[in-house]
């Protein structure tokens, strides 16, 4: 039998009661039989690794929105909030670990995909086969048995995809991006992709701005955790007086965005969450850091979407199937020219009525939803060179598994061969 002896189960107990932030939370975070279980089984080097990774979570989530500053401090909760309605936010995602609760939220931004804070995943590759989401968490137990009336989901964890940007001592590019085991029912939320928050700084007043989440909601250092989902209406605070009101506590980078509310805020255990703006009815950003909670000085600091829009796009349309409609395919035209009828013409001349012409120059013909699953004419580059589909064919099936999932030129031109419909 296979015994990890020399990392006894009270220490990865104890790092994961300070993941939970509290012993209060802790008690009902997993199942301490089912860590028991996985401990024993465990070959010492993933013992190893697992307290390694509670460690670092630990220290990040630590960090995070309870705030200390240079990066602030992961523990975030809602402040001055109201529980949510039912309905509300069909798309909130709770985190699991280990059956209980993660420490984070998340909001559902496609069938496949939930978006959350880097800090709330960073390092945790390896608990993923003991992690998941529950969609439309709402109240109680969050099962469909006792959420309050509202639907819920629970799926594992497929992938998990942090920013390759992201910089756990400044908090600058505080996302991840998580793959479901399924594929949500749920009608997901859209994400600023287009410059919205943007738009903020050139207004005289911005409200309406919402952190959402399940955290501690006392900010005098001591927990009262709702048992049921929380939300408070913040304002929208510049980045020049959000960065001077930090100082050298910050920096405050275009990558975060800043909301407050005298007495309301996010804090403990709303990390990663949304901040949503219901007038646009998108999400503008995920819970991140701060300095203390609702502390009239210090706004509370949210990762951006807009300002990743690219990463978060390349993400997801590199490693779904079917394609959200973000993710319309682009396709290029075949750089080269084409006959149809003896004489060798270029897409900019093209008969966009011949399947022929249409299919080689899916670009100039707007042809690419029309030939759905086809495979088109035209080429795709691909390391600098011009690439067929039936080149793409001829390779290897993982090459060609390859290609199709990471680039997003093949995939859009190969439709039929890479299974994008």
């Amino acid at each position: 039998m296979r015994c990890a002896t020399f990392v006894s189960l009270p220490t990865i107990v104890g790092l994961i009661s300070l993941v939970f932030l509290s012993s209060t939370t802790f008690t009902q975070a997993f199942d301490e039989d089912v860590l028991n279980e996985i401990i024993n089984n465990a070959p010492p080097e993933d013992v190893t690794a697992m307290k390694a990774a509670l460690e670092k979570r630990n220290t990040l989530l630590q960090k995070s929105k309870g705030h200390q500053g240079g990066g602030g401090d992961f523990s975030t909760k809602i402040i001055g909030g109201v529980e949510v309605p039912t309905g509300t936010y069909p798309w909130f995602a709770r985190a699991t670990l280990f059956g209980g609760w993660g420490g984070c939220g998340a909001s559902l931004v496609t069938p496949q995909w939930v978006l959350t804070a880097a800090h709330c995943v960073f390092g945790l590759n390896i608990f993923k086969p003991f992690m998941g989401y529950q969609i439309g968490a709402l109240c109680g137990s969050f099962t469909n048995n006792d959420n309050c009336g509202q639907y819920v989901e629970s799926f594992g964890v497929n992938q998990i995809k942090i920013h390759p940007g992201y910089n756990f001592i400044t908090s600058d590019k505080d996302l991840a991006l998580i793959k479901l085991s399924g594929s949500s029912t749920v009608t997901p939320v859209d994400m600023d992709l287009t410059g919205i928050a943007d738009s903020y700084e050139d207004m005289d007043v911005k409200g309406n701005l919402w952190p959402i989440g399940l955290g501690n909601m006392d900010n005098s250092g001591g927990e009262e955790f709702p048992d049921r989902l929380m939300h408070v209406n913040v304002t929208y605070v510049d980045r020049a007086t959000c960065s001077s009101n930090y100082g050298s506590n910050g920096p405050i980078t275009n990558n975060m965005i800043c909301a407050r509310d005298p007495g309301e805020d996010s804090c403990q255990g709303d990390s990663g969450g949304p901040l949503y703006d219901a007038v646009n009815d998108v999400v503008i950003g995920v819970v991140s850091w701060g300095i203390g909670c609702a502390e009239p000085e210090y706004p509370g600091v949210y990762a951006g979407t807009t300002s990743q829009a690219d990463w978060i796009k390349d993400t997801i349309c590199a490693n779904s199937n079917p394609l959200p409609d973000f993710c319309s395919p682009s396709c290029e035209d075949s750089p080269l020219d084409i006959s149809d009828s003896g004489t060798l013409i270029p897409c900019a001349s093209a008969d966009c009525t011949s399947p022929t012409m249409s299919s080689h120059c899916p670009d100039t013909c707007g042809t690419c939803d029309l030939y759905g699953c086809e495979d088109s004419d035209a080429n795709f580059v691909y390391n600098g060179q011009e690439r067929s589909c039936d080149d793409l064919i001829a390779l290897p099936p993982g090459q060609i598994n390859y290609l199709c999932n990471n680039f997003v030129e093949a995939s859009n031109t190969c439709r039929d061969t890479c299974g994008i419909c």
